[in-house]
Formats: structure tokens, sequence, C-alpha cells
């Protein structure tokens, strides 16, 4: 699923999905910090 979780925007649901998403797509530890910041 970690493969396929970048491609499968349509699929994935918000919350806990949606932070897996962040983390396996960007994993930016800035840009992480400026989300949790929001």
């Amino acid at each position: 699923m970690k493969e396929n979780i970048c491609g499968n925007h349509g699929h994935v649901e918000r919350g806990f999905f949606y932070f897996q998403l962040l983390y396996y797509c960007f994993h930016d530890e800035l840009f992480l910090a400026q989300v949790y910041m929001l």
C-alpha cells in the first residue's frame, strides 16, 4: 500500500491516511512541521 498510496488519492480518506500520504509522498520535516503548526 505504501507504493500506491501516492497514486490512490481517490481512495485515501482524510485523517490518519491523509497524514500517511503526506509522510510517504513529501517526507519533508520542514513541510510536516508547517502542517503541525497550522
